[in-house]
């Protein structure tokens, strides 16, 4: 199977935030959400995410669907501190069943493939995907791993951009073309600024 160009542009990313963040990459893990649904209101949602192991749980958020309630309720969580989180689009959502994993002979404990496709500030289009047995446990996954990522490149920049000053100050141009190019993988996913 072949890697899709934003696949590999992230995996780059991910290697920059292991050499370049260590511990202090941001984790965020999905725990559990509750939603509650009907055809005359919004959804509600609450949920929890370990963050760096410390539960953050957000109650009673809503909007158009749990996709939309969980995505908006990041941006207004994480934008405060990560000001060019704002600039994020989500593109696509979509939900596929993977019958073929199926163990029923009806098929409904098939395996779901929940995709989103989101751009930030024009930089192209980046797919995040997750499958587990539940089409909210997936659609939950996929819109918290998109804020990780993005927080944790943002991260990686301020980091990167301190050690090019920190570097030049030191007349260390081998250093500064390093970060530099490490850099400019980062950039090419987003603007941090």
């Amino acid at each position: 199977m072949y890697e899709l160009p934003e696949e590999s542009r992230r995996s780059r990313a991910k290697s920059l935030f292991t050499e370049y963040l260590q511990e202090n990459t941001l984790s965020l893990k999905p725990v559990s959400i509750q939603i509650t649904e009907s055809e005359e209101s919004k959804t509600n949602v609450s949920y929890t995410v370990l963050q760096n192991s410390e539960p953050v749980t957000v109650q009673d958020t809503t909007g158009h669907g749990f996709v939309d309630a969980v995505f908006a309720s990041c941006l207004e969580q994480y934008s405060q501190k990560y000001q060019f989180l704002s600039r994020i689009k989500l593109l696509d959502f979509s939900a596929k069943p993977v019958f073929k994993m199926s163990h029923k002979s009806y098929q409904s404990d098939a395996k779901t493939d929940v995709t989103l496709t989101v751009n930030v500030n024009g930089k192209g289009a980046s797919r995040f995907a997750h499958h587990s047995d539940s089409i909210i446990l997936s659609g939950f996954s996929a819109v918290i791993s998109v804020f990780e990522f993005y927080i944790n490149c943002g991260l990686c920049y301020k980091r990167l951009k301190f050690l090019i000053e920190e570097a030049s100050s030191r007349y260390r141009s081998d250093l500064v073309s390093k970060y530099k190019y490490d850099i400019s993988h980062l950039v090419e996913l987003g603007p941090y600024v």
